[in-house]
């Protein structure tokens, strides 16, 4: 921002200065604008937004003139089916990976009054050595059956069958599923390292569990079984204007805005290009900083991964061993990591709004997932159709199969989250 003004007014807000305050009785809610096209944003010197009363009061703010402090905007609910709530829990800032820890005796902690899988007790064991190790057995049972509990009921995923083999020093694991059981999105491991559990959920099982839930509610499960960090989290904010591009990340590294608002030293920087016939076209995408680092960042042309006809640049930063309230507030946690994430003005950074940006990417979603089954069966489809006079529906039915029992296969090669065609058949305006 280059006014000096206490207050101006602009099509863009800064992430640093907007999103989550603090309410009249001290709960979350947001920063957003009741109904005025026009933002109001504060200036260079913007204060700390954490309680909006004292703001008016500070700088003597007409509350009917300058809504954007609303201090009755409630927080998004949980379990919201609609399009259009889905995309303003999602926001500007997403998540794109997660990985956690806890200790499987978190679970002990659950009740059972609460529907979660009932806790032996060890009055009902005998009282020898074998009894009390067949209770210890029952006990880690149980655990592992709320954990099942846990994934479906707070995640929304699934959980498989257990795997004598993990990851990150684990001996088993289980995957995780979407909640069809079509694609597996990651996975938990367990066995050794101190009784803990881990989970590290793919991007795709990301889009799953905010589908199902939301970063507030999961919060207050991570925070209930004493997690305190992430051993990974994932955040990306994706451009349709085309401000943000990997050209314009490059240049934004040579002018130092890379470098963490801390200090420490300027991280390395890995640009990639593509050639055709020879010839530099453009470069695909810059990574700066180190994959063992606590930030490593990743920028580069999403439509040309995705094959969008139009401009879709994708930000995304990797953050390692980071406290699990950046669920609670994302943009502020992105916008503070260096110069170049706090320049980014998102509030309506896009022409998009919230569910036109989500619409954009299941767009672009479903048409490379399609072009992927063109060039693998399309012309044998074409066949079946002209060739041996199949209708439509015929050609569907014979190229999906069917089990034993007569009933189609579950697919999985082009699976998306349901609020996918939710988004698709959406006419917000």
């Amino acid at each position: 921002m280059t006014s000096n003004s206490t207050v101006l007014h602009s099509s863009a807000s800064n992430l640093l200065y907007k999103y989550w305050i603090k309410g009249t009785r001290g709960q979350l809610v947001q920063s957003s604008l009741s109904g005025d096209s026009d933002l109001k944003v504060w200036g260079e010197n913007a204060p700390d937004i954490r309680n909006a009363k004292e703001l008016y009061q500070k700088y003597n703010l007409d509350r009917a003139e300058f809504p954007v402090l609303n201090l009755n905007t409630p927080l998004l609910p949980c379990f919201a089916d609609k399009s259009v709530n889905y995309a303003k829990r999602m926001g500007m800032i997403e998540i794109d990976n997660m990985r956690f820890t806890l200790k499987s005796s978190a679970f002990q902690k659950m009740r059972a009054s609460s529907g979660w899988a009932q806790l032996p007790t060890l009055a009902s064991f005998d009282e020898t050595r074998e009894g009390y190790d067949s209770f210890v057995e029952c006990v880690l049972e149980v655990e592992h059956i709320r954990l099942g509990e846990f994934v479906n009921r707070v995640l929304g995923l699934r959980l498989g069958t257990s795997r004598p083999f993990g990851r990150f020093f684990y001996s088993h694991s289980y995957p995780l599923y979407c909640p069809k059981r079509k694609v597996e999105v990651g996975s938990v491991m367990f066995g050794g390292n101190k009784d803990t559990i881990f989970f590290d959920i793919s991007g795709t099982g990301c889009k799953h569990v905010f589908t199902h839930t939301n970063k507030q509610r999961l919060h207050h499960w991570l925070k209930f079984f004493d997690v305190e960090e992430f051993t990974r989290i994932d955040l990306f904010f994706d451009d349709f204007d085309g401000l943000f591009s990997p050209e314009h990340a490059l240049i934004a590294y040579t002018d130092l805005a890379f470098n963490r608002f801390r200090g420490g030293r300027t991280p390395k920087a890995e640009p990639k290009y593509q050639y055709e016939n020879g010839v530099k076209v453009m470069l695909d995408i810059i990574r700066i900083g180190s994959r063992s680092s606590l930030v490593f960042w990743r920028c580069y042309n999403k439509a040309a991964e995705q094959n969008y006809d139009g401009i879709w640049n994708r930000s995304e930063v990797e953050l390692k061993r980071i406290s699990i309230d950046v669920l609670l507030c994302a943009p502020e946690y992105f916008a503070s990591l260096c110069p170049y994430s706090a320049s980014m003005n998102i509030e309506t950074a896009s022409e998009f709004d919230l569910v036109r940006r989500q619409k954009a990417k299941a767009i672009a979603t479903l048409k490379k997932k399609t072009d992927w089954i063109r060039r693998m069966c399309g012309k044998a489809i074409y066949d079946l159709v002209e060739d041996w006079g199949l209708s439509a529906e015929e050609c569907l039915i014979l190229m999906i199969g069917a089990d034993s029992d007569g009933n189609c296969k579950h697919g999985g090669a082009v699976s998306s989250p349901p609020i996918f065609s939710e988004l698709l058949r959406c006419n917000y305006v």
